[in-house]
Protein backbone atom coordinates (compact mmCIF):
# COMPACT_ATOMS: atom_id res chain seq x y z
CA UNK A 1 0.00 0.00 0.00
CA UNK A 2 1.43 2.93 -0.73
CA UNK A 3 1.59 6.23 0.97
CA UNK A 4 0.58 9.94 -0.66
CA UNK A 5 0.44 13.52 1.25
CA UNK A 6 -2.42 15.55 1.03
CA UNK A 7 -1.88 18.77 -1.13
CA UNK A 8 -4.38 20.52 1.15
CA UNK A 9 -3.53 19.82 4.76
CA UNK A 10 -0.44 17.89 4.07
CA UNK A 11 -1.43 14.50 6.13
CA UNK A 12 -0.44 10.86 4.38
CA UNK A 13 -3.42 9.35 3.44
CA UNK A 14 -4.05 5.98 0.99
CA UNK A 15 -2.59 6.60 -2.85
CA UNK A 16 -6.29 6.04 -4.72
CA UNK A 17 -8.29 6.87 -1.22
CA UNK A 18 -11.61 8.41 -2.88
CA UNK A 19 -11.81 10.97 0.70
CA UNK A 20 -9.15 12.47 2.76
CA UNK A 21 -10.40 12.07 6.51
CA UNK A 22 -8.80 14.74 8.04
CA UNK A 23 -9.27 17.29 6.13
CA UNK A 24 -12.17 16.49 3.98
CA UNK A 25 -11.05 17.04 0.43
CA UNK A 26 -12.19 14.62 -2.17
CA UNK A 27 -9.28 13.27 -3.99
CA UNK A 28 -9.79 13.47 -8.42
CA UNK A 29 -9.83 10.01 -9.80
CA UNK A 30 -7.61 9.86 -12.90
CA UNK A 31 -10.62 8.16 -14.30
CA UNK A 32 -12.77 11.40 -13.91
CA UNK A 33 -9.43 13.50 -15.39
CA UNK A 34 -9.48 10.75 -18.69
CA UNK A 35 -13.07 11.22 -18.91
CA UNK A 36 -12.96 14.94 -19.30
CA UNK A 37 -10.09 14.98 -21.88
CA UNK A 38 -11.86 12.54 -23.79
CA UNK A 39 -15.44 14.84 -24.28
CA UNK A 40 -13.25 17.79 -24.90
CA UNK A 41 -11.13 15.57 -27.90
CA UNK A 42 -14.63 14.30 -28.96
CA UNK A 43 -16.24 17.76 -28.42
CA UNK A 44 -13.36 19.40 -30.36
CA UNK A 45 -14.12 16.24 -33.32
CA UNK A 46 -17.12 17.12 -33.73
CA UNK A 47 -17.08 20.94 -34.22
CA UNK A 48 -14.30 20.41 -36.50
CA UNK A 49 -16.26 17.75 -38.81
CA UNK A 50 -19.46 19.85 -38.93
CA UNK A 51 -17.51 23.16 -39.67
CA UNK A 52 -15.68 21.38 -42.79
CA UNK A 53 -18.64 19.77 -43.47
CA UNK A 54 -20.44 23.39 -45.29
CA UNK A 55 -20.38 24.74 -48.45
CA UNK A 56 -19.08 27.50 -49.58
CA UNK A 57 -21.76 29.94 -51.10
CA UNK A 58 -20.59 32.60 -54.42
CA UNK A 59 -20.63 35.97 -53.41
CA UNK A 60 -22.83 37.92 -55.77
CA UNK A 61 -20.36 40.04 -57.73
CA UNK A 62 -17.55 37.38 -58.46
CA UNK A 63 -17.11 35.34 -61.68
CA UNK A 64 -18.65 31.94 -61.62
CA UNK A 65 -16.60 30.18 -64.15
CA UNK A 66 -13.35 31.58 -62.79
CA UNK A 67 -12.35 33.43 -65.77
CA UNK A 68 -10.12 36.40 -64.90
CA UNK A 69 -12.87 39.44 -64.13
CA UNK A 70 -12.57 41.95 -67.17
CA UNK A 71 -11.15 45.25 -66.43
CA UNK A 72 -12.75 48.80 -67.59
CA UNK A 73 -11.32 52.10 -68.28
CA UNK A 74 -13.08 55.10 -69.05
CA UNK A 75 -12.97 55.60 -72.94
CA UNK A 76 -13.90 51.60 -72.86
CA UNK A 77 -16.33 50.57 -75.00
CA UNK A 78 -18.87 48.08 -73.69
CA UNK A 79 -22.29 46.40 -73.73
CA UNK A 80 -24.73 46.25 -71.08
CA UNK A 81 -25.97 42.98 -70.33
CA UNK A 82 -28.55 41.22 -68.12
CA UNK A 83 -29.81 38.08 -68.40
CA UNK A 84 -33.36 38.97 -68.97
CA UNK A 85 -35.49 42.16 -69.56
CA UNK A 86 -33.68 45.91 -69.12
CA UNK A 87 -30.37 47.45 -67.45
CA UNK A 88 -31.32 50.46 -65.24
CA UNK A 89 -29.21 53.56 -65.34
CA UNK A 90 -29.07 56.05 -62.28
CA UNK A 91 -29.13 60.23 -63.43
CA UNK A 92 -26.09 61.07 -60.92
CA UNK A 93 -24.35 59.30 -57.85
CA UNK A 94 -26.96 60.39 -55.24
CA UNK A 95 -29.54 58.72 -57.46
CA UNK A 96 -27.31 55.43 -58.01
CA UNK A 97 -26.94 55.03 -54.02
CA UNK A 98 -30.66 54.89 -53.37
CA UNK A 99 -31.17 52.71 -56.12
CA UNK A 100 -28.64 50.33 -55.03
CA UNK A 101 -30.55 50.61 -51.32
CA UNK A 102 -33.79 50.00 -52.82
CA UNK A 103 -32.44 47.19 -55.27
CA UNK A 104 -31.09 45.19 -51.27
CA UNK A 105 -34.08 46.12 -50.17
CA UNK A 106 -36.28 44.30 -53.40
CA UNK A 107 -37.96 47.67 -53.71
CA UNK A 108 -39.46 47.27 -57.09
CA UNK A 109 -41.98 50.25 -56.37
CA UNK A 110 -39.29 52.33 -55.08
CA UNK A 111 -37.62 51.95 -58.29
CA UNK A 112 -40.41 52.18 -60.22
CA UNK A 113 -41.07 55.59 -58.61
CA UNK A 114 -37.55 56.60 -59.04
CA UNK A 115 -37.81 55.64 -62.91
CA UNK A 116 -41.20 57.80 -63.13
CA UNK A 117 -39.02 61.26 -61.44
CA UNK A 118 -36.54 60.63 -64.61
CA UNK A 119 -33.71 59.62 -62.07
CA UNK A 120 -33.44 56.50 -63.22
CA UNK A 121 -33.69 55.23 -66.94
CA UNK A 122 -33.96 51.82 -68.77
CA UNK A 123 -31.85 50.56 -71.79
CA UNK A 124 -32.46 47.37 -73.60
CA UNK A 125 -29.81 44.25 -72.55
CA UNK A 126 -27.20 44.48 -75.39
CA UNK A 127 -27.01 48.58 -75.74
CA UNK A 128 -23.51 49.77 -76.41
CA UNK A 129 -22.17 52.54 -74.05
CA UNK A 130 -18.78 53.69 -73.65
CA UNK A 131 -17.36 54.30 -70.43
CA UNK A 132 -16.81 57.80 -69.10
CA UNK A 133 -15.88 57.62 -65.29
CA UNK A 134 -15.14 55.52 -62.13
CA UNK A 135 -16.41 54.75 -58.99
CA UNK A 136 -16.12 51.20 -56.95
CA UNK A 137 -17.90 48.66 -58.17
CA UNK A 138 -19.81 51.28 -60.47
CA UNK A 139 -19.33 52.93 -63.48
CA UNK A 140 -20.63 56.11 -65.55
CA UNK A 141 -20.97 55.08 -68.85
CA UNK A 142 -23.20 57.06 -72.31
CA UNK A 143 -25.41 55.22 -74.27
CA UNK A 144 -23.90 55.24 -77.74
CA UNK A 145 -27.56 53.76 -79.86
CA UNK A 146 -30.93 53.58 -79.47
CA UNK A 147 -33.84 55.88 -77.24
CA UNK A 148 -31.74 57.14 -75.02
CA UNK A 149 -28.67 57.94 -77.04
CA UNK A 150 -26.03 60.30 -75.68
CA UNK A 151 -28.05 60.27 -72.33
CA UNK A 152 -25.29 59.07 -69.11
CA UNK A 153 -25.85 57.18 -66.68
CA UNK A 154 -24.13 55.12 -63.50
CA UNK A 155 -24.33 51.30 -63.93
CA UNK A 156 -23.24 48.76 -61.92
CA UNK A 157 -19.80 46.91 -62.41
CA UNK A 158 -21.02 43.44 -62.89
CA UNK A 159 -23.77 44.07 -65.94
CA UNK A 160 -20.64 45.07 -67.83
CA UNK A 161 -19.26 43.22 -70.81
CA UNK A 162 -16.97 43.64 -73.73
CA UNK A 163 -18.33 43.62 -77.10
Amino acid sequence: MAIDKCKKCGNEVRYGAAARPKCAGKVKSLSMIYGTIVLGVFILAMFIGVSSGTKSKVSVGTPVSGAPSEVFHPGDDVLLVVSEGVVLLADNEQAYGAFMKLAIAKDYLGMAQMEASGSLFSVPSGTKARIIDRGFERRLVRIMEGKHFGRSGWVVLSLLKKP
